[in-house]
């Protein structure tokens, strides 16, 4: 009994990885059809459900599972109160930041540090 059950449970998680693979497929070939140079840096799961997560140069899309939607815009969780799309942007902005030499950084450290401001100038 406990071996069928096992079984069950390993035909199911497999079946749901296959899925997800196929569902991220269907949405890395709708980004690509319409935008065909794009530079996708991640396809996720979104919170939002039959949708994926697309980080597309930095900025944060919906994807419909099935390739067919886009949607470009804030998700908010009203019962948690959280801007989700916001939260991820943050985490794709503080990884580019991570990024950057230190050598690079001119740093005015203050004698009591309240809050971290980060100005970015292209003089190109």
């Amino acid at each position: 009994m406990f071996k069928r059950v096992l079984f069950t449970l390993a035909l199911f998680a497999s079946a749901t990885v296959h899925a997800d693979a196929a569902s991220e497929a269907k949405v890395r070939e709708a980004v690509k059809a319409l935008v065909p140079a794009a530079q996708i840096d991640s396809v996720t799961p979104s919170r939002l459900t039959g949708f994926h997560e697309v980080v597309l140069s930095g900025q944060v899309l919906y994807v419909s599972d099935d390739g067919k939607y886009l949607v470009q815009g804030m998700v908010y969780d009203i019962a948690a109160k959280r801007d989700l799309t916001e939260e991820r942007k943050s985490a794709v902005r503080q990884a580019a930041l991570a990024g950057v030499p230190k050598s690079s950084l001119i740093s005015f450290p203050a004698k009591e540090e309240k809050h971290r401001v980060i100005v970015f100038t292209v003089i190109d």
